[in-house]
């Protein structure tokens, strides 16, 4: 199926648009965010007991919106890159990690003369190697099992929606033996499902830089709120002498 362009630019935007949405949402959110800065960060602050409560509050908070944002744009892209590939690929079996096969797959589809297999994930940062090694001995093992009973050629995939731009083999010595998994990342990536040349500059990156502008002035606001929200929090626990009042600081209950 030839993809019509600028459909594809208008889909992805409204999907990016929606994502910003929720992240306004949040940082509306004035309990979500003093529950965030102290979730699992107090003995962090125990740490950095020399800094003032506010420069501590605003420094998780950047740490916080950072991790959120990247994990929901890479959930945007994962699920467009399945929409996509429906497109494609009319055969295609989108199975988004199912746990009940045998290896949790995002899409396996037609590709060539062999049946892909692939693992979607935001970029090569996912996981360290023994993660690596255990998702490729269970690719491997699956693929194994096509070929030998079914006669099917597996093709087995990470595609990276972001991250560095490249296209490359890489081989597991695993339990089950050796591996190969076709890794194709950012621009690589869009290419090769797709089919289309250059299909990153062409649409994805126009429909996020689209949405962005379009969110801008909302999520500009959502900041300063979210920032005067810290002022007020840092302000409820700070001693006289600037420092954090980790006393009053423990006793505080926001469940």
């Amino acid at each position: 199926m030839i993809l019509d362009l600028s459909e594809a630019r208008e889909n992805l935007k409204e999907s990016v648009i929606s994502m910003y949405c929720d992240v306004i949402d949040m940082l509306r959110n004035e309990e979500k965010i003093a529950n965030k800065i102290l979730e699992k960060n107090m003995y962090c602050a125990i740490a950095h007991s020399g800094v003032s409560p506010l420069d501590w509050a605003t420094e998780e908070m950047s740490r916080f919106f950072a991790s959120s944002f990247e994990t929901r744009m890479g959930n945007v892209l994962g699920a467009y890159a399945e929409d996509l590939i429906t497109l494609v690929y009319p055969d295609a079996e989108i199975r988004q990690g199912e746990r009940k096969k045998p290896v949790d797959l995002d899409a396996v589809f037609k590709k060539g003369n062999k049946q892909a297999h692939l693992q979607a994930k935001s970029s090569d940062k996912w996981g360290n190697s023994a993660a690596k090694e255990a998702l490729a001995r269970k690719m491997g093992e699956y693929a194994r099992t096509l070929r030998d009973f079914y006669h099917r050629d597996v093709l087995n995939i990470w595609g990276y929606t972001g991250g560095k731009n490249y296209k490359k083999r890489e081989v597991y010595h695993t339990a089950a033996g050796e591996v190969g998994i076709l890794v194709v990342s950012n621009k690589m990536f869009w290419e090769f499902i797709t089919g289309v040349t250059d299909f990153c500059n062409t649409v994805i990156v126009p429909a996020i830089d689209a949405a962005r502008r379009a969110m801008g002035s909302d999520m500009k606001l959502a900041k300063q709120g979210a920032a005067r929200s810290l002022r007020e929090f840092a302000e409820e626990y700070t001693l006289p002498s600037g420092m954090i009042d980790f006393p009053d600081l423990y006793d505080l209950d926001l469940d």
